[in-house]
């Protein structure tokens, strides 16, 4: 040991995104009869155009059979084109029939050969459940 002391730093940033990135904003539970617009926003946060399609579909979760024309979701795909570093926000509007059951929301992006997917199970309200 010399008896001298050094001192050093280091500085660097991370980024925690991904060029194309979907945020869905599903809603924490539905009641019946509720007619809804579920919205999910899509941005680009690459330097080029990027175009591909986003899904939407319901499946009931007891019998996982699509819910999709139960609810009312006669169009669950769409296709965005948006510009660099912008977003753009997507919608659907879907009705929750009486005598509803929970529902399996899944949220897809498609892009050229790459997939995202989330599941998420959202409660439906029933007036005796209150």
């Amino acid at each position: 040991m010399t008896g001298k002391f050094a001192a050093a730093t280091f500085e660097g940033h991370a980024v925690t995104a991904k060029d194309l990135m979907v945020q869905p904003n599903p809603p924490r539970f539905l009641r019946e009869g509720d007619t809804i617009e579920f919205t999910a926003k899509i941005s680009n946060q690459s330097e080029a155009v990027q175009r591909g399609t986003v899904r939407l579909t319901f499946n009931d979760s007891l019998t996982a059979q699509s819910a999709d024309k139960l609810i009312g979701n006669n169009r669950p795909e769409q296709s965005f084109d948006i510009p660099a570093k912008q977003s753009r926000t997507v919608a659907w509007r879907i009705q929750i029939p009486e005598l509803a059951v929970s529902s399996l929301i899944k949220l897809w992006r498609h892009h050229r050969r790459l997939r995202w997917r989330r599941r998420r199970l959202t409660g439906v309200v029933t007036p005796g459940s209150s």
